[in-house]
């Protein structure tokens, strides 16, 4: 996949991860919420939860996996943003939260690894 510029590159990422969390009974409520401290790429709800999804996605190994470019001031800003969403639309306090993480690999194929509950 060859790409003029990095948001182009994440957005196409996005895309793509949009499309896999679809076919496994995702329903996708908001994609890149934003607040003055950060954002959530994909919030989405499946059953009674609605999951804070992060997206990583990597050309090559060169910069390391998808997952390692998540830290713990990463996390820690999902979670804030994430009870940002949960005051401007209540309605979904009554949901399980779960913090999941969806990496993208570009290497030879497009490779998905998807890790649910990701430690907070």
């Amino acid at each position: 996949m060859r790409l003029r510029n990095k948001s182009e590159f994440g957005r196409n990422a996005e895309d793509l991860a949009e499309e896999w969390l679809r076919k496994r009974g995702f329903k996708i409520i908001s994609r890149n919420f934003r607040t003055k401290i950060g954002e959530i790429d994909i919030i989405a709800v499946r059953k009674s939860q609605v999951h804070f999804i992060e997206v990583k996605a990597r050309r090559s190994s060169e910069y390391g996996s998808p997952q390692e470019a998540v830290n713990k001031r990463k996390l820690a800003t999902i979670l804030r943003v994430s009870q940002f969403f949960l005051k401007r639309f209540p309605e979904y306090k009554k949901f399980d939260l779960k913090y999941d993480f969806l990496g993208i690999s570009f290497k030879h194929e497009i490779h998905f690894e998807y890790i649910p509950d990701i430690v907070l």
